[in-house]
């Protein structure tokens, strides 16, 4: 550098290049903060917080100084090793300032028990993340701790995820032992036995080690599957709460073993059993049913007689059921059952329910009689089509005008919403004062027209103004555009909750059953198809 152009002055700071030259020789500034605190994610102490800003401060002028330097240089012709020194300098102070902003972040403070809460979002008891616990460990040393040292993260057992993985024993192996004794949550599925080899048949093994510690047990898949888990349980399952049984047997297999090991599980209170593949033949069950309190299957008429006959404690039951039969001589108690799905209308007269207040199910005329008989104060009543009893308006009617106490009505696809129950609701105050929400279809094919949708905006405006109504759910079937009617608009405008689907009948068929109480075998003629879904195969 020559002497004109040392004393040349910096347009950014009024420094001469040599005043700049002799910052940059200056060696970077020292910090008092330890290295474990600086390379580690270890939050620092109240005293030391004060020279750590102190010299987050320090070091940004330091860098306005630095990048003053750097701009003089590249406009003056300095050789390259120079402007290299001067982004080493940069870069070097630049990752400084960087870890001491990292010790004094809030993340690097909170408390242990407020990530251990944001870990536990993330870590599902669902088998959607079941890798979770290993991806959150592995991310820094305190993290590591946080979730190593906590059994509850490694609860969740996820057979498939591990059969992917080249160190798949002995990862299962650890996360059993970090799980301490808590109740595990198993999840094995696969769709024959072609997926199956010696190393899943270890797997599978080692965790029927720990059937006692089972909370949660989730089997679907093939028959040859399920066969293993039988022959391979030995322990009494003294923590099984739920299970969950969804297996292919298909008929040429013959029957599967039954269902014993389970009949001896004292907490046992919720049961799914092959809900959604419903075709195939029927699992022989031996249950604690007097226990149970979530109970959904699919089975034949006769056999869900023989387990409900059983199954007094009842609350939550979804029955697909198979075939038809005859109502016992005497109806089946269920004194504590609040909600009840099933595919047979008809199975209705099987049943006494006093304390029922959601009902899903198809239409039939014997609806009526059963909701009077019963005495029960209904509050959500969800209706679908049977083409075998198409549906009687007068009928529909007659149940809002009978059940005061109905608070959520959905009429599922295929079953739309009555000019004669629009005009009930329109011309009596009196009719459905419970009534909140109303979910339902316009709409369908030629049967449908805008006439019937004027009568159903009356009912609605008639309803809001009486102070009841609070949600409309409407999905507009394929080639039905709604008209703009202005009554509905204002409603909106006045807090009416007016949700339309657009013809999707898939999000509306789920947003208004839930998907306990959801049943299969009406796809034969319902628009909504309900498949069963697997999960990664183990």
């Amino acid at each position: 550098m020559t002497d004109s152009e040392s004393s040349r002055l910096c347009s950014g700071c009024s420094t001469t290049l040599a005043e700049l030259d002799s910052v940059l020789k200056q060696p970077l500034i020292s910090s008092p903060t330890p290295n474990e605190i600086l390379e580690t994610n270890h939050p620092p102490i109240e005293s030391q917080l004060p020279s750590i800003r102190d010299f987050i401060s320090t070091g940004r002028a330091r860098m306005r100084v630095l990048n003053a330097k750097f701009a003089a240089l590249r406009s003056s012709n300095c050789s390259i090793e120079a402007l290299q020194s001067s982004i080493d300098k940069l870069l070097a102070l630049d990752v400084e300032i960087r870890k001491h902003k990292g010790a004094i972040s809030p993340l690097r403070r909170m408390p242990t028990e407020v990530l251990s809460l944001i870990f536990t979002s993330t870590i599902s008891q669902h088998g959607i993340t079941e890798s979770a616990p290993w991806t959150v460990s592995a991310v820094c040393a305190r993290w590591r701790a946080t979730v190593i040292y906590q059994p509850r993260f490694w609860t969740f057992i996820n057979l498939g995820y591990f059969s992917r993985s080249s160190t798949h024993y002995l990862r299962l192996e650890i996360q059993l032992q970090r799980s301490g004794e808590l109740p595990l949550a198993v999840q094995c599925s696969s769709k024959d036995t072609s997926h199956f080899g010696s190393p899943e048949l270890r797997l599978l093994r080692l965790v029927c080690e720990h059937a006692r510690r089972w909370g949660k047990l989730s089997v679907s898949g093939s028959s040859y599957l399920y066969s293993q888990i039988v022959d391979f349980v030995q322990d009494r399952l003294v923590l099984l709460q739920e299970l969950e049984i969804e297996v292919e047997c298909p008929a040429y297999e013959g029957n599967l073993p039954a269902l014993d090991i389970f009949q001896d599980a004292p907490l046992l209170q919720r049961v799914v059993l092959n809900q959604k593949t419903w075709p195939y033949p029927v699992l022989g069950m031996t249950l604690p049913w007097s226990q149970l309190v979530q109970y959904g299957a699919s089975n034949s008429w006769d056999g869900h007689l023989h387990a409900l006959a059983s199954a007094a404690n009842l609350v939550e039951c979804s029955l697909e059921i198979q075939g038809s039969g005859q109502p016992p001589g005497a109806s089946i108690l269920l004194p504590h059952l609040l909600r009840l799905s099933l595919s047979h209308p008809t199975f209705l007269e099987c049943l006494e329910t006093p304390a029922l207040i959601e009902l899903y199910c198809d239409y039939a005329p014997l609806l009526l009689p059963f909701l009077r008989r019963n005495l029960c104060k209904l509050k959500t009543l969800t209706l679908s089509h049977c083409y075998k009893n198409p549906a009687d308006d007068s009928d529909l009617v007659h149940i809002v005008e009978e059940v005061p106490t109905i608070v959520n009505l959905g009429l599922l696809p295929g079953l739309s919403f009555p000019i004669e129950l629009s005009d009930t609701l329109s011309s009596r105050p009196d009719v459905a004062p419970a009534l909140e929400c109303i979910s339902t279809v316009i709409g369908t094919g030629n049967d449908i027209d805008k006439d019937r949708y004027e009568h159903f905006a009356r009912a609605i405006d008639s309803l809001w103004r009486h102070g009841r109504l609070r949600s409309v759910k409407l999905c507009p079937d394929y080639g039905f555009s709604l008209p703009t009617i202005d009554s509905i608009e204002l409603l909106r405008a006045q807090g009416l909750e007016f949700l339309i689907t657009e013809g999707d009948y898939q999000i509306f068929y789920e947003d208004v059953l839930p998907s306990q109480f959801q049943i299969n075998t009406n796809k034969d003629y319902n628009p909504h198809e309900i498949w069963y879904d697997s999960d990664d195969d183990f």
